[in-house]
């Protein structure tokens, strides 16, 4: 330290001299300012003084720890020793315990394995209860279905029990009409065949047509087929026309045969009418003129070509429908010179 000094105060003098050379005022700042630097570096001198006696001062400590430490060094060495013995038991021990925990990792692996095992079977058994548990509610899925059919079967037998409660109770009250109709005598009787005797007729008369024999089936005997028709429905006139208004066949003692099938031919006409506006095709029509008479027009086809069959009677009962047996045996006739044609 007081080698250090010494260089930095010969250089301030070096530095001193130089400046001297370069001009006497500057020589003389410099004269002072080493004055100042002197004293400085007196004070720093005392310093470095004082810190290297207190760094001797602890050096001396630090070697009189040393001697210490290594006293008690001299003295733990039997200690020391002995740690070591149990140092090497203790890795001894530790080797054991490696082992040891080799063997529980081996035995943690095989358990591992046996759970993954065990959560393997427990997966197919929860699929197997899942595919249970599904079976299950389909089955519980069919119960109530049938619970609700059995139900429905419950509230029909129920229906048909209030259904079949009317049924007797409509029976007892027809009963008791009859009964009351029983009980009217001869006005219920007459009022009864009144009412049938048109149904009645009817039924004679389709009766009557259909044992009417066709002969030879062709359109030279539809004279004679349509006036057996007339004879058994009690029809003062029957014309058979075709669809330009032409008549075909009449039955004997026609009035007016031409007239009837030329104007009443329009009912083809207005039969189309009806079919091109979208409603069903008309069949047949039923006339009340004032004179009385009933005339039933029945309007059908034999093959490709339409006909109209007109019929005139005063019975009150006369209709398109009770013409139907003696369309179908015109058809036959038709049908049949059609083909052979």
């Amino acid at each position: 330290m007081i080698v250090s000094v010494t260089l930095i105060a010969l250089a301030c003098a070096l530095f001193l001299l130089g400046g001297y050379m370069v001009g006497v005022r500057r020589a003389l700042d410099a004269r002072d300012a080493l004055r100042v630097e002197l004293e400085h570096a007196h004070g720093a001198r005392g310093i470095a003084i004082a810190e290297v006696g207190r760094l001797e001062g602890a050096l001396a400590q630090s070697t009189d720890k040393m001697r210490r430490e290594s006293l008690a060094i001299g003295l733990a060495q039997p200690e020391i020793e002995r740690l070591q013995g149990q140092s090497e038991a203790i890795e001894t021990v530790q080797g054991a315990a490696r082992r040891e925990v080799q063997g529980l990792r081996e035995r943690i692996a095989v358990t591992e394995a046996e759970l993954l095992t065990a959560r393997a079977s427990a997966q197919r058994v929860e699929a197997s209860q899942a595919s249970a548990q599904s079976e299950l509610e389909t089955a519980r899925a069919s119960v109530q279905r049938l619970e609700a059919a059995h139900t429905i079967a419950l509230a029909e037998s129920k229906r048909h029990e209030a259904a079949h409660a009317l049924t007797l109770a409509e029976n007892k009250r027809l009963n008791a009409a009859v009964a009351q109709q029983r009980n009217a005598g001869r006005d219920g009787l007459r009022e009864v065949e009144r009412i049938l005797s048109p149904l009645l007729e009817k039924e004679r008369v389709a009766q009557a047509i259909q044992h009417i024999d066709l002969g030879r089936g062709t359109r030279e005997e539809l004279p004679r087929l349509l006036d057996a028709i007339a004879q058994a429905g009690g029809l003062s006139t029957l014309v058979l026309s075709d669809d330009s208004g032409l008549p075909l066949a009449t039955s004997a003692g026609a009035e007016r045969a031409e007239v009837l099938a030329g104007v009443w031919s329009q009912l083809l006409t207005l039969a189309d009418r009806v079919v091109e506006n979208g409603d069903p095709a008309p069949m047949g029509v039923r006339v009340l003129d004032v004179d009385g008479r009933v005339l039933a027009h029945r309007i059908f086809s034999a093959g490709a070509q339409r006909f109209l069959l007109t019929a005139v009677s005063r019975a009150g009962g006369l209709s398109p429908e009770a013409l139907e047996p003696a369309v179908a045996k015109l058809e036959r006739v038709l049908m049949r010179d059609a083909w052979q044609e």
